[in-house]
């Protein structure tokens, strides 16, 4: 049993490794090559910010950004692909194309990059899913991850209060 254990696991770190390394290969060759791609991020309502809704989870302004994305990713991707094995590949999916569209809708005009974006769904799917299905395991991980990674908590309340409650209580 230990062993299936084990290999479910590293079956689950595949693709969140994939997709850090590749994140890391971006910033990597924008560094050597000492270029910028922050003109491919979302830059909302507008066509040319179109294209960030795909390549902004892809960029990062600094090796810093970068590693405070990479962990939280690694470890919530981790989890999606542990629990959630049959509709991973969907959720994940359809967190990273929604979070860039709404970005490109709601978002200051700015060019916006970075997996943070990604990181608020994941981590939301996986708490309210472990709310919905009782499982203490995924709800005790995903506060676990919050303590690790505890700014994303507030930064998710202050999404909340700009985007949802301004226009009802505003300026706090």
């Amino acid at each position: 049993m230990e062993k299936l254990e084990r290999n479910r696991i590293l079956n689950a770190l595949i693709y969140p490794v994939l997709f850090v390394m590749v994140i890391g290969l971006v910033h990597l060759i924008q560094y050597v090559f000492e270029f910028s791609l922050t003109h491919y991020g979302v830059y909302p309502r507008s066509t040319k910010g179109l294209i960030g809704i795909f390549a902004s989870p892809l960029i990062h302004g600094s090796f810093s950004h970068l590693f405070n994305n990479s962990l939280p990713i690694l470890i919530l991707g981790t989890l999606l692909f542990y629990f959630y094995k049959e509709v991973a590949f969907k959720v994940s999916t359809w967190i990273y194309l929604m979070v860039g569209f709404w970005t490109w809708v709601y978002a200051r005009e700015a060019y916006h990059i970075g997996a943070s974006g990604l990181l608020y769904g994941l981590f939301s799917f996986l708490l309210m899913s472990g709310f919905i299905r009782k499982n203490k395991n995924l709800i005790s991980l995903s506060f676990a991850v919050v303590f690790l990674y505890g700014s994303l908590v507030w930064g998710f309340f202050r999404l909340m209060y700009k985007y949802l409650l301004k226009d009802i209580y505003g300026d706090l």
